[in-house]
């Protein structure tokens, strides 16, 4: 029903009937839907009242709720941040205020002593937590906002020089004046994860907050960070932690890939800012050869398979946005970064498909659990074409030798391993591997005895003939 008719029907009780009328309402959504709901009130409403929810009378009870002990006396003496929090998001959501006091708890039980004694540090956790916590679930924050929320407040400055809108993070940093969104204590990758799934690493965040600079001894700050923090250090600092960068960089010494590409990011932002006399193209190039030289001495750490285990997600590494990090030039260097990553960790499958041969002649079972996707954790080559880097004449020769009750399980693992159409999926690379060692074992058979010639037939007929057939379609 229009607002104008829900108004007019109220309107004939008090003109009408003289009834005494209390209409309890959104305003907001109804001017937004109502287009002559000013003039209507005018003459409708004599009073208005607006009411307020009581953040002084909710919030003893709300800590009272906090079962962690620290936490609960912590936040009693931060008391006052969490009102002004609550006021400066204006959402008037005492339930929401709630569930964001828990989310800051499920972070702080992992808290050690040496974290909690720093109490300005974790206050100001406390203020970058509750206030996210808010946003997301008043839904101001979507999920695919968080990536945005790592840029630095020097990098989205620069964008907005450049004529370009202001950021989700730029509006949270504005609503909420007295926190400082630098997350250079918890990883806003580890904060996504507690506030959008719920989730929580204890010894990823005790990791985390041991790595920050808040937490280490003096002086052993990386480099790189001191940089990073260039709008917080002396002239003298920055230019002594620029030069020993300079020189991490010329003697190959970062090995760790999100140290890598905020080096790489921040070589990117101090060229723009002409801070150092290299331009982007030859930044582009000495960051190349950086990797390649890494790859060929064997300090390039492999590529992890599961996207989610990367170590730079959402454009940050240890507790800090990646500067530059979604300019193309960054994206062409991370994206160099990660093929060679995975060059590195395609040159261990050889080796490792050897280990996988002996684990076939000691424990079929394991070697069952390795190939295929169980509820074990010992599954790491359900998904990779791992036997393509196996002989098949050594494959042939060890399968051969085993007892036949032993060869049985080998045979089910092949056939778990390439049913429902895998080997024309993810395993298509290991189809051609098949195929010859379907050709060898049968070679192979007619040297042997009669039952143990018979049996291996069978088993091919049965196990792998299906799965052929099947890709073969």
């Amino acid at each position: 029903m229009d607002i104008s008719e829900i108004l007019g029907y109220i309107n004939s009780f008090v003109e009408h009937d003289e009834y005494k009328a209390i209409v309890i309402a959104n305003e907001e959504k109804i001017a937004s839907k109502g287009k002559n709901y000013d003039d209507i009130k005018e003459k409708l409403i004599g009073k208005t009242f607006e009411i307020r929810s009581s953040i002084h009378s909710a919030l003893p009870h709300f800590l009272s709720l906090i079962r962690d002990d620290k936490t609960r006396d912590f936040l009693i003496d931060n008391k006052e941040l969490i009102i002004s929090i609550h006021d400066q998001s204006k959402t008037g959501n005492l339930r929401i205020l709630k569930q964001s006091l828990w989310d800051f708890e499920r972070v702080s039980t992992n808290f050690t002593d040496t974290h909690w004694k720093n109490k300005e540090a974790a206050a100001k956790l406390l203020g970058q937590m509750i206030s996210l916590s808010i946003e997301s679930r008043s839904g101001r924050l979507k999920d695919e906002n968080f990536k945005s929320l790592s840029a630095s407040r020097l990098t989205r400055y620069m964008s907005q020089q450049r004529g370009e809108a202001k950021t989700i993070a730029d509006e949270i940093e504005d609503r909420y004046p007295n926190v400082k969104f630098d997350y250079d204590i918890l990883d806003i990758k580890i904060i996504g994860e507690v506030l959008l799934n719920g989730w929580h690493d204890k010894e990823a965040i005790v990791t985390a907050l041991d790595q920050s600079p808040h937490y280490t001894p003096p002086g052993a700050e990386p480099a790189w960070r001191t940089v990073w923090h260039s709008h917080e250090r002396t002239e003298g600092e920055f230019d002594h932690a620029l030069m020993t960068m300079q020189d991490q960089f010329n003697n190959r010494s970062i090995t760790i890939p999100g140290e890598i590409l905020h080096v790489v990011g921040l070589r990117l932002w101090l060229s723009s800012a002409k801070l150092i006399r290299k331009n982007r193209h030859t930044i582009i190039k000495e960051s190349k050869k950086y990797i390649d030289d890494l790859y060929k001495a064997g300090k390039l750490p492999p590529l992890p398979r599961d996207n989610y285990a990367d170590d730079f997600r959402l454009g940050a590494y240890g507790g800090l946005g990646i500067h530059e990090n979604e300019t193309p030039d960054f994206q062409e260097i991370m994206n160099y970064l990660r093929d060679k990553r995975a060059a590195s960790r395609d040159d261990k499958y050889p080796e490792m498909a050897k280990k996988l041969l002996q684990i076939m002649r000691e424990d079929q079972q394991l070697f069952f659990r390795k190939l295929n996707l169980t509820n074990s954790e010992e599954n790491i080559y359900y998904d990779v074409p791992i036997l393509k880097y196996v002989k098949a004449d050594e494959f042939v020769n060890e399968l051969t030798s085993l007892h036949p009750e032993k060869q049985q399980l080998v045979f089910s693992a092949l056939r778990a391993r390439y049913q429902h159409g895998r080997i024309n999926g993810e395993l298509a690379n290991e189809k051609g591997w098949l195929i010859q060692f379907k050709q060898k074992l049968l070679r192979k058979s007619r040297k042997l005895h009669k039952v143990a010639r018979y049996n291996l037939e069978r088993s091919i007929k049965w196990n792998i003939d299906p799965v052929l057939g099947q890709s073969a379609e």
